[in-house]
């Protein structure tokens, strides 16, 4: 059935593009719909474009004033994404390459890395603010959009897709101006979130500011969340339930989610971007022989909550929460069984293929691992070794970082 749709889709896309470069109006013409569907009704019209992949939409955002202006509406951006969220042909994956300290980026599909013999990749450009970049992390991503931070405290939001992109205002925090701290002699590290707000319809970055103390311990908390919609920053007091363990925190069901650096080390915190109200997630027993909790990492696999468990060097058991706020839902979904470049290295599981097989970040490799017989493929890459400092998926859309 989705082979069938999806060569509906690209009859459509070749039969519209056909039309629109054939049988346009003159220039001395007023702007009307191209001839040949200009009796089509206009939500017709619109389903029709709302299945296109990207590249079609924007070349047939020039087909005429009223082309531009449907494909530019928030109800047309929408249904839209709804539609490409339901296929894995507009995914693609984003790898971030370190070199001499400088950060580049390629994209490439994600289907051509999952089932072709060899993948193809493509130079993007960053947003136009500054380039290459130095110290460049991916805070997150969502709908298409992609939080970049840039020397840990500058941020941005770009849709890679259309190019388009926005610099978020200076968090506006100045801790040695800020009576609650000048007793302290202290450094701090602030921990970066960026998810959806539904019931706002409303993009926003959350801003962990945690401070440290003499000895090295989390002491104090500010936190921060700004709107793309109202363009501010809001603050909402302290962070509850400990302090964030990572250095980004991972949306999942409207909410942003840290392990907890407290005592009682076995809970996530989370943050809802809706109501700025905090909860928390008990982590599952990775280990039910051992009293203690072993070393996990947050992270998010298949739209769920997945913690990775390191037993040792060779042994990582992978959970989803199956059920959101679940907890009796923790399933263990697999074990990687491979030998880690090194002790500090994380394997990142990025998605699954229909055959079963894992996409993993492992170290600076993209690798394919099955988990069924535990072997692991290289992933091939047309024009060079890739070296990656971090990956992941995204979908293309038409979600812009402005209001």
């Amino acid at each position: 059935m989705e082979n069938i749709s999806n060569n509906i889709c690209t009859h459509q896309s070749d039969s519209i593009a056909a039309t629109s470069q054939s049988q346009l109006p003159s220039a001395s013409s007023q702007d009307s719909d191209p001839l040949t569907i200009s009796s089509l009704p206009h939500d017709l019209i619109s389903e029709i474009l709302s299945r296109l992949p990207m590249n079609s939409l924007m070349k047939f955002k020039c087909v005429s004033k009223s082309w531009l202006s449907l494909i530019k509406s928030q109800r047309f951006i929408k249904a839209h994404l709804n539609f490409i969220n339901s296929s894995t042909n507009s995914q693609r994956v984003l790898i971030l390459r370190c070199v001499d300290w400088n950060y580049y980026l390629k994209h490439c599909s994600l289907s051509s890395l999952l089932y072709a013999p060899a993948t193809d990749t493509v130079d993007i450009d960053y947003p136009p603010f500054e380039a290459p970049f130095n110290f460049v992390s991916v805070v997150g991503c969502c709908d298409g959009l992609i939080c970049i931070s840039v020397r840990a405290s500058n941020i941005i939001l770009w849709n890679p897709s259309t190019r388009k992109s926005k610099k978020v205002p200076d968090l506006g925090i100045r801790l040695e101006e800020d009576e609650r701290y000048t007793s302290w002699d202290f450094e701090y590290y602030i921990s970066w979130g960026f998810g959806y707000d539904e019931i706002n319809d409303d993009y926003k970055v959350a801003a962990v500011v945690c401070v440290v103390d003499d000895h090295g311990e989390p002491s104090g908390s500010e936190v921060k969340v700004y709107s793309t919609k109202s363009e501010t920053w809001r603050s909402i007091g302290d962070f509850q339930g400990g302090y964030p363990l990572e250095e980004y925190g991972r949306f999942v069901n409207g909410k942003l989610h840290w392990s907890l650096d407290r005592e009682d080390c076995g809970y996530i915190g989370s943050l809802d971007l809706a109501t700025g109200m905090y909860g928390q997630i008990k982590k599952p027993k990775c280990d039910e022989d051992s009293e203690s909790e072993l070393e996990s990492t947050l992270n998010v696999f298949q739209g769920c909550l997945c913690l990775l468990c390191d037993e040792n060097d060779d042994h990582t058991d992978v959970w989803i929460m199956k059920e959101y706020g679940v907890t009796e839902s923790w399933t263990k979904v697999f074990t990687i069984l491979i030998n880690k470049p090194s002790r500090s290295s994380v394997f990142t599981p990025l998605c699954r293929s229909e055959k079963g097989e894992v996409l993993l970040l492992l170290g600076s490799k993209l690798v394919l691992y099955n988990p069924e017989n535990a072997t692991c493929v290289d992933i091939s890459f047309r024009d060079q070794e890739i070296r990656a400092y971090y990956a992941f998926v995204y979908t293309e859309s038409l979600v812009s970082p402005c209001y």
